[in-house]
């Protein structure tokens, strides 16, 4: 077996590529089991009735964050902890099973992305039948906005430092084989 490399700039050991693959086979059987016994009996499962059998739900709704073509981002308060959290949930018109593996996956592969330009994610699973997961609330303003802000390219070089910081946050997911679409 091979030594771990370490990445220079994040410092941190990278896993084994079979020990990955590993990781997310299992998760993938996992959800295809958690999908069966909802498909088989939607009442039976934990994750799909934990909120819709009239249990409070742990989450306040605190507004939109943003949206995209598969899901929309939500503020909201985790009434267990008391912080606030935001939650990544799955537009309807994409909820078919298949998507909804697919985003769980997407919740797991981020969880163990664990560098300080990644959010880390808190919980994932099935909320009143739609996939979510929740994960540390980031604030600020996009890069975009922040280029708009700035009226000289003098003034805009003073953003460099934090796009240098994003290539290496996504030089760390490449290195585990993690490609953001």
């Amino acid at each position: 077996m091979t030594e771990p490399r370490v990445s220079p700039k994040a410092k941190t050991v990278s896993p084994e590529p079979l020990e990955l693959a590993e990781t997310l086979v299992a998760a993938l059987e996992a959800v295809d089991a958690r999908a069966a016994l909802t498909e088989a009996d939607d009442a039976g499962s934990p994750e799909a009735t934990a909120w819709s059998a009239g249990a409070q739900d742990p989450y306040e709704d605190l507004g939109p964050i943003g949206a995209g073509a598969m899901g929309s981002v939500t503020a909201v308060r985790d009434r267990r902890l008391g912080r606030v959290a935001a939650m990544k949930q799955m537009h309807d018109a994409h909820a078919t099973p298949a998507a909804a593996r697919r985003f769980l996956i997407e919740a797991l592969v981020t969880g163990n992305l664990e560098h300080p330009g990644v959010p880390a994610v808190y919980e994932r699973g099935v909320r009143a039948g739609k996939a979510y997961y929740t994960m540390r609330k980031v604030s600020g303003r996009t890069l975009g906005d922040a280029i708009r802000a700035l009226g000289s390219l003098r003034e805009r070089l003073s953003l460099v430092p934090a796009i240098v910081n994003a290539a290496h946050t996504l030089g760390y997911a490449h290195e585990r084989g993690v490609v953001h679409r």
